[in-house]
């Protein structure tokens, strides 16, 4: 099948492992995604700062900042207004200079977020959502799911990192957690089979843990220098690829290690 599949065909996944089901991007004629709902916003001169705007606000403001994509974010992204929307909200992510800015929220399973967005309103597109099973940050290998749109959206953009010249440009994925920025340098990007588990294990020895960050930046398209120490946790972005691989992104977390 070609990349213009359904979402309906879209391959599943290995028995038992429903994580990365259905993360496929959408058919040629999909629908464009419906302009922005501004029902939401007050009646009138709507302020910019009230929590009905906060996803708006902070995707502008975030996005005029990352013009520059070796430069790092800025923007405050007032994430107590982004959990009145939805207390599903976890973190933000955004490749400076590409089109993926987006809140990142966690469900109790890896289903609903397939096809319900940030409002929790039923879309094609879906929503970035974590893995149900990890702590954000705290586990080691912090796991993003998100579909490969047609029109760029959501993880649409993550497939041009097949191209080294890509990655040159946009070596930092920008996490909002906790109040602060972190910048993750990528140090990973593969191509893998549905079935292939490997770069979404979290669950290592610390004495085996070394020899796996060792082991993803080897099974990379192209060689990045990264200088590992052990002690760094990692970021893991994934989407469909055509109908039977995964396209995943990996990047190091350097402010957030564990003494091992």
């Amino acid at each position: 099948m070609t990349e213009e599949k359904l979402l309906e065909n879209e391959p599943k996944s290995a028995p038992g492992d429903t994580s990365r089901q259905r993360l496929g991007e959408s058919w040629e004629n999909e629908p464009k995604p419906a302009p922005e709902d501004t029902s939401r916003q007050t009646p009138g001169k709507a302020s910019e700062n009230t929590p009905e705007n906060a996803l708006t606000q902070a995707q502008k403001n975030i996005a005029q900042s990352g013009q520059n994509p070796k430069e790092p974010l800025a923007p405050f992204v007032n994430e107590s207004w982004l959990k009145k929307i939805n207390p599903d909200y976890r973190m933000w992510v955004s490749i400076p200079g590409t089109g993926i800015n987006y809140p990142i929220v966690q469900y109790v399973d890896n289903q609903y977020y397939l096809n319900h967005n940030f409002y929790k309103e039923e879309h094609i597109g879906g929503c970035i959502f974590l893995d149900s099973s990890i702590q954000p940050l705290i586990t080691d290998n912090t796991i993003l799911y998100g579909h490969n749109m047609k029109d760029g959206s959501m993880f649409g953009t993550l497939k041009k990192y097949r191209d080294e010249a890509f990655y040159l440009e946009h070596p930092v994925v920008s996490i909002f957690y906790g109040g602060r920025w972190t910048n993750c340098p990528v140090f990973s990007c593969q191509l893998r089979s549905e079935t292939d588990a490997d770069p979404y294990r979290k669950d290592l020895l610390d004495t085996e843990w070394l020899p796996y960050l060792e082991e993803m930046r080897a099974a990379s398209l192209y060689y990045i220098n990264y200088p590992f120490t052990g002690g760094e946790r990692i970021i893991t972005l994934s989407t469909c690829y055509g109908s039977s691989q995964r396209l995943v992104i990996q990047a190091a977390m350097p402010d957030y290690t564990k003494e091992r």
